[in-house]
C-alpha cells in the first residue's frame, strides 16, 4: 500500500468557528498539476483554497481560487479534486465550524 503524506492538517475545537492553515504565509506549491484529497471531519466547516503569487506574507495577497466558470472553491465535504497552478503559496481557509472539526489534505 502506498502512503500519501498529509499536506496539511486542519483542526479545529468546537469553539472556533474559523481558521487558516497554516496560521501564517501559506505552503509553497511548486507547480503544475496534482490531484488533491481533502476529508475527516468536517464539523459544519467550510474549506476555501487560497493562492500568493508573491512571498505569502501578506494576508491580503492571497486569492480564494475559482474554478473554469469563475465559482469559488468551496468544500463542505469530502472531496477529490485537481489543480493546475504555476508556483505559488497555498493556503486553507475554514469558515463556520459549529463542532470540532479535523481534515487531513492530501495531494498526489
Amino acid at each position: 500500500m502506498m502512503g500519501i503524506a498529509t499536506y496539511q492538517t486542519i483542526t479545529l475545537d468546537s469553539g472556533t468557528q474559523t481558521g487558516t492553515f497554516p496560521a501564517s504565509g501559506g505552503i509553497l506549491y511548486a507547480g503544475g498539476e496534482k490531484t488533491f484529497a481533502i476529508y475527516g471531519t468536517w464539523g459544519g466547516a467550510t474549506v476555501k483554497i487560497e493562492a500568493a503569487f508573491d512571498d505569502g506574507t501578506t494576508a491580503a495577497n492571497f486569492i480564494v481560487l475559482s474554478d473554469s466558470e469563475g465559482a469559488q472553491l468551496a468544500f463542505i465535504d469530502n472531496a477529490v479534486f485537481r489543480l493546475v497552478l504555476g508556483q505559488c503559496k497555498l493556503q486553507f481557509k475554514v469558515t463556520g465550524s459549529t463542532s470540532a472539526t479535523n481534515l487531513s489534505v492530501k495531494v498526489s
